[in-house]
């Protein structure tokens, strides 16, 4: 009865602010193919994430998309929800949050919610952004009437990143021996031998 009763209601206002900040976001194509693959069992919870979190938390003032892109990306991340992750970080082209404020959110899971987690997600962030390049590269020599040529690009993190996440993993790794200062601190620098 409730199934029915749900179908048969025209959309919300707020369903349709959702649909159009959910389409704003992720973009047609995703929105579109999510929509039309609902089936009975699930057309209820996507109209609930509709409302919900398009229609209501992403569409409160205050927050830029930006701002709660780099968030949604951090707490996803934290919770290991990768392909979240990639749908999220795929979003960022409509969004405006930079491969530089993903990086600083995935620092940021690192020292809140783990070495591990923050780790996994930049892999799936390489992963991401990689696609989005070969993507965008493909698309540009299609439409400029050249066969496409495969390219492999990787998200270069800033100077000092990596360092930075070893050090860390390593403190939390072998706390004892970190502290205990038989940690050698290594100097990142290219070229730089002690």
């Amino acid at each position: 009865m409730m199934a029915e009763n749900a179908t048969e209601t025209a959309p919300s206002e707020r369903y349709k602010l959702g649909m159009r900040v959910r389409r704003s976001v992720l973009g047609d194509t995703h929105v579109d193919r999510a929509s039309n693959g609902a089936t009975e069992l699930d057309a209820p919870f996507q109209a609930l994430i509709t409302e919900a979190a398009w229609g209501t938390v992403w569409a409160r003032p205050g927050w830029s998309k930006r701002e709660r892109s780099i968030v949604t990306i951090a707490l996803l991340a934290a919770l290991g929800q990768d392909d979240e992750v990639a749908m999220h970080i795929r979003a960022t082209r409509n969004t405006g949050a930079t491969k530089e404020d993903i990086c600083e959110a995935l620092m940021h899971v690192a020292i809140y919610a783990g070495v591990p987690a923050s780790n996994h997600a930049f892999k799936i962030a390489k992963q991401t952004y990689a696609q989005m390049e070969a993507e965008e590269a493909e698309n540009e020599e299609q439409s400029a009437g050249n066969e496409p040529v495969f390219r492999s690009r990787s998200f270069h993190a800033p100077p000092g990143l990596y360092a930075l996440v070893q050090d860390v993993g390593s403190a939390f790794a072998h706390p004892r021996a970190y502290f205990a200062g038989r940690h050698q601190k290594r100097d990142h620098r290219p070229g730089f031998r002690p």
